[in-house]
């Protein structure tokens, strides 16, 4: 049953979020950073823990990965430039997502001891955002393996969203086939366990600004009310109808 936190009463959320810095999004990477430094000015809050990563053929950190939002603000211009100085390869899309998993689990635990450090109660949310703008070039690991995880009961809950704003058939189809692979593992956990009501939704047609927006309306929304014992896969992605499923 979910349960209702006041935000006064203290949330503290765990933000990981990988950018996509792959040589298509030259055009567009100042539209991201702009809509990624409005969601930490508008949604992030003090004693929020920040994960932040940038993918292409790789993996790359501008900072250590366990940093506050007013450590990122204070330094986004240097950020940017960085951004800027690395773009360009391809998109291993499915390897950031699975290590963007992992992140979150160490992102998580280190959070609960840096609140019990500064004598803080809070209720801790997990949130996973990747952006990107096209579909996975290597297919590595497959679909399976990054189902099994994002749907794994033994893995802490977390709430975990995908944007990708690609504007070709191919990567749609790649993004279409994700969010399937996704709701039918959810459909086979909801039978096997009949636990944990959670919900996987597509929404059509985002662009950058749009899917930024989504995000943020889904983050304050968790200040408000949280669920405990919960995950949440959110799949933004363009070309498809608007879908909800719960398990």
């Amino acid at each position: 049953m979910a349960t209702r936190v006041k935000t006064e009463n203290g949330v503290a959320m765990c933000l990981i979020v990988y950018l996509d810095v792959s040589g298509s999004m030259i055009g567009n990477i100042d539209a991201v950073l702009e809509s990624f430094q409005q969601l930490l000015q508008n949604v992030m809050h003090e004693y929020d823990r920040i994960c932040v990563k940038l993918f292409n053929d790789r993996i790359t950190q501008a900072f250590t990965d366990n940093i506050s939002v007013k450590f990122l603000l204070n330094k986004f211009d240097t950020f940017r430039r960085f951004v800027h100085s690395i773009i360009g390869g391809s998109t291993e899309l499915y390897y950031a997502i699975a290590d963007a998993m992992n992140a979150a689990y160490k992102l998580r635990r280190e959070t609960i001891q840096y609140l019990r450090d500064n004598g803080k109660q809070r209720t801790v949310v997990t949130n996973v955002i990747v952006f990107t703008d096209g579909g996975d070039n290597s297919g590595k690991p497959p679909y399976a393996t990054l189902v099994n995880n994002l749907v794994d009961p033994g893995k802490p809950d977390f709430h975990f969203t995908l944007i990708s704003v690609a504007d070709d058939a191919g990567a749609r189809q790649i993004m279409r086939g994700f969010a399937n692979a996704i709701r039918r593992e959810v459909q086979k956990t909801q039978a096997a366990r009949r636990a944990n009501r959670q919900t996987c939704q597509i929404v059509d047609d985002a662009d950058i600004l749009t899917a930024f927006g989504h995000s943020q309306a889904s983050l304050r929304a968790m200040r408000e009310i949280t669920t405990v014992q919960r995950r949440t896969v959110r799949v933004i992605s363009p070309g498809q109808t608007a879908t909800a499923a719960a398990w």
